[in-house]
């Protein structure tokens, strides 16, 4: 905001007097926070204790000055305290903190130390305090909600989270890392990272304008491509499931809720690269940070977490483009409004047409010999009501019927996908999807209903290995079920209703074919039109 208000009014704003009245809930805001760092802190005990930060002279820890020294040299870090280890027992630690209160510490608050070894091992469990800490150490700790105190550590990982409302645009929270004192880099707005299968929802929307239909068999199977590897590029490219099983011909609305990759390669090859980036290009990614070739499919581009809840905003809020903003309003000295947002809306109530730079429907997918396509009927729907003005409509990025197919499949990653993690909220209308990238560098999780869009991303800031064991469902959901907890207590389910444009019809879940209701395992299906 800041930085924001010195582009716009120069030096002087800072000494003008303006009053900058900001889009960011205060109450989201905090839930943000301790949904970044809970997650972030859980990352770092699951990859090993690295150990304390300064060993003390023994001699000193009595000497008040001394500690308080030493405390000064380690501020306090997001949610975590500096302390001395001033007492080693068996199983228990006692700490000093900056307030000179003591803190104690029994071995559940420890036990999880296990040491940190290269190549992202662990050393043996603790089998008594000492085999952790030692006298004079300065450690950090973690306050914990029922008054103790647990073992921590600055995490080395990094992190990300913004959430936006749909219908606006508006940002009402943003994390850019675990503390900014620590680190002014704004990962929410400034990390371009791979988005890896979280970006597979819009290649998915690009083929339903092209013909695709979530009953569509595409067959997953390996394949082979020229030019994808090797410093010249001339190696052969063979991608995989990230679990290296094939599962053979699947409906297109099962490739996502499980996330088969080479489905969304045939899925794009089918679609077009081309056509795929302009439709991308309506939910707001410039082709500048796209590839030209099939990797796009596994999401090899280059997206902030912010690009990426703008994108799903768009299924949220049933097919608009909205543009975040964060400033409310700015008044000056004397209280005069010298500025205030008046940011396009999106509306999902208005029936009107697709937009002008959809994928010509003319051109039906290609697909591979052993795919088939199911047909659906068209019915007519009445129009619905205009509640916004057409001046003040955001631009439609897809039609309302698009954005409701995408929807119905993304909750099922949740229900019953990648994302069943999610299910522990209790809600039905919560939809979106996992993402996680080659040598599993980048965990993302993308979700909405129809009041919030929200990303989180958790990665290295220089790149490596989050760890074997590390996907989107694991390492980065469970900070969007943290924040949702809070954001969506006793807030009504809401999810759009289904528009004009979508029609239904009852076919097979493994096979897409044409079924009838009560067959075993028919599913009422939804088509665009």
């Amino acid at each position: 905001v800041r930085q924001d208000v010195l582009r716009e009014r120069g030096p002087a704003a800072l000494s003008d007097g303006y009053r900058v009245t900001t889009t960011v809930d205060s109450r989201l805001q905090a839930a943000a926070n301790r949904a970044v760092w809970r997650t972030m802190l859980e990352y770092d005990r699951r990859h090993g204790y690295r150990g304390a930060v300064e060993q003390l002279d023994v001699a000193t820890i009595s000497d008040p000055a001394a500690v308080r020294s030493a405390l000064k040299r380690h501020p306090d870090r997001g949610n975590l305290r500096a302390a001395v280890v001033t007492s080693v027992g068996s199983r228990d630690v006692k700490a000093q903190g900056r307030d000179g209160r003591v803190i104690d510490l029994g071995w559940d608050a420890f036990a999880w130390a296990r040491p940190a070894l290269p190549q992202d091992t662990l050393g043996p469990g603790p089998r008594s305090a000492g085999d952790v800490v030692a006298l004079g150490q300065v450690i950090y700790v973690e306050p914990l909600e029922d008054g103790q105190y647990r073992l921590a550590q600055v995490p080395a990982v990094g992190a990300a989270f913004v959430a936006l409302d749909p219908r606006d645009g508006a940002i009402v929270a943003l994390v850019g890392g675990f503390d900014f004192d620590a680190s002014k880099y704004n990962r929410a707005v400034q990390a371009k990272r791979q988005p890896g299968s979280a970006f597979k929802p819009f290649i998915y929307s690009a083929a339903l304008e092209k013909g695709f239909t979530p009953a569509t068999l595409i067959n997953d199977a390996p394949i082979v491509l020229p030019g994808g590897g090797g410093e010249d590029g001339t190696e052969e490219w063979r991608p995989q499931n990230i679990n290296k099983r094939f599962y053979g011909p699947t409906p297109l609305r099962e490739a996502l809720v499980r996330s088969r990759n080479l489905v969304s390669i045939r899925l794009l090859r089918g679609t077009g690269i081309g056509p795929a980036i302009r439709h991308m290009g309506a939910f707001g990614f410039g082709p500048e940070g796209l590839p030209l070739n099939l990797t796009l499919a596994l999401g090899t581009g280059q997206v902030t977490p912010l690009d990426m809840a703008r994108g799903f905003a768009v299924f949220a809020n049933g097919g608009w483009r909205v543009t975040p903003y964060f400033i409310q309003s700015v008044t000056d000295q004397s209280g005069k409004t010298v500025l205030a947002a008046d940011p396009p809306l999106a509306c999902p109530e208005c029936n009107d047409a697709a937009p002008a730079d959809a994928i010509d429907e003319s051109s039906r997918p290609t697909l591979d010999a052993d795919s088939t396509t199911a047909a659906a009927p068209v019915v007519e729907s009445p129009d619905a009501a205009v509640l916004v003005p057409p001046e003040k409509r955001a631009p439609r990025a897809i039609s309302a019927a698009n954005a409701y197919v995408m929807t119905d499949i993304m909750t099922d990653v949740v229900q019953r996908g990648t994302a069943q993690r999610a299910k522990a909220l209790g809600r039905t209308d919560i939809a979106g999807k996992t993402g996680t990238t080659s040598d599993r560098r980048d965990a993302w999780f993308v979700g909405f209903n129809a009041d919030l869009a929200a990303a989180a991303w958790i990665g290295f800031d220089q790149e490596r290995s989050l760890g074997e064991t590390e996907e989107g469902g694991r390492t980065a959901l469970p900070v969007w079920i943290y924040f949702m907890e809070e954001a969506l207590r006793d807030k009504p389910e809401h999810r759009l209703p289904e528009p004009p444009g979508v029609v239904r019809m009852w076919v097979s879940r493994e096979s897409g074919a044409l079924s009838s209701a009560g067959t075993g395992g028919a599913v009422f299906e939804a088509f665009l039109e």
